[in-house]
């Protein structure tokens, strides 16, 4: 990316300006360059920064908000085509809008960013029973307790060879699974050299050798090999977050859900009329 894309602003804290469709790798490796990373942001590297900032869901934990959290100005094209400027200090609400805007409120051609010295951080996995995670209690201790915990629970994990070959043969997965036998996989951040004041560790089995027949197994099997991390790793805080290649995702041949109709949906929604920034 051209160090054009970064410019240094004197201001109580460092901010960066860059283009909208820059990635946040491409983000990353130029701030580490400087001694310096964005807080958060979602896991895919290859995410652009307006479209991390757009959703305003992804990479915060219990004390950091999400990309969109930092962001201090925003240059757009609204729906009259007019390039406009918007900052935290002159257009509180419009950034507060800009924050979560799902690419509704314009094109975004621009933004600027608050961003920290980069820090180590201590990387770990674990896998506990999807059971656990039902258990209030304990999500409350390792989200409370820890700089930053993500979550992925991989559907069908836990089906044995026998429940497969059933389900391969009915077309149903067999009443004798569980889902919460299923493995969660969890994933620790934390400052380098603190540990979480938890018991983590679990007595848990599993069998990659079980045929995958669907999308979560094959996802488990890639968190197991690929993404697990018995023995902490001292890393950048911004490889911790987001250093997941999308590319290492296993394809997606096809997906189906099955919601059951509510006749009163239409009928009870109501919509909100959207207005252009003027």
């Amino acid at each position: 990316m051209p160090k054009s894309f970064l410019q240094t602003v004197q201001r109580p804290y460092p901010t960066v300006t860059v283009a909208a469709g820059v990635r946040q790798d491409e983000l990353d490796s130029l701030l580490l360059s400087v001694g310096h990373a964005i807080a958060s942001g979602p896991q895919p590297i290859e995410v652009t920064i307006a479209g991390g900032i757009g959703t305003a869901s992804h990479g915060g934990s219990y004390d950091e908000p999400s990309l969109g959290g930092y962001l201090e100005s925003v240059q757009v094209f609204d729906s009259y085509g007019r390039l406009r400027q918007f900052t935290a200090s002159e257009n509180r609400n419009v950034l507060r809008a800009m924050r979560c805007h799902l690419g509704l409120l314009g094109v975004i051609v621009e933004v600027e960013m608050m961003v920290e010295p980069v820090q180590m951080v201590s990387l770990f996995t674990v896998f506990v029973p999807l059971s656990l995670m039902l258990n209030a209690t304990f999500v409350k201790e390792i989200v409370t307790r820890n700089f930053y915990v993500e979550a992925r629970w991989a559907t069908y994990n836990s089906l044995t060879e026998e429940e497969v070959q059933e389900t391969m043969a009915t077309g149903r997965v067999p009443t004798t699974w569980n889902s919460k036998r299923d493995l969660v996989w969890l994933s620790f951040i934390n400052p380098n050299g603190t540990e979480p004041d938890l018991d983590l560790d679990f007595d848990v089995n599993f069998d990659l050798n079980v045929t995958p027949i669907s999308f979560g197994q094959r996802i488990f099997a890639a968190l197991a090999t690929r993404r697990f991390i018995a023995n902490p790793v001292v890393v950048p805080k911004p490889f911790a977050i987001h250093g997941l290649n999308a590319s290492a995702i296993p394809t997606v041949t096809a997906t189906e859900t099955t919601i059951r109709e509510n006749p009163s949906f239409t009928s009870s929604c109501r919509f909100n009329r959207g207005r252009f920034l003027r």
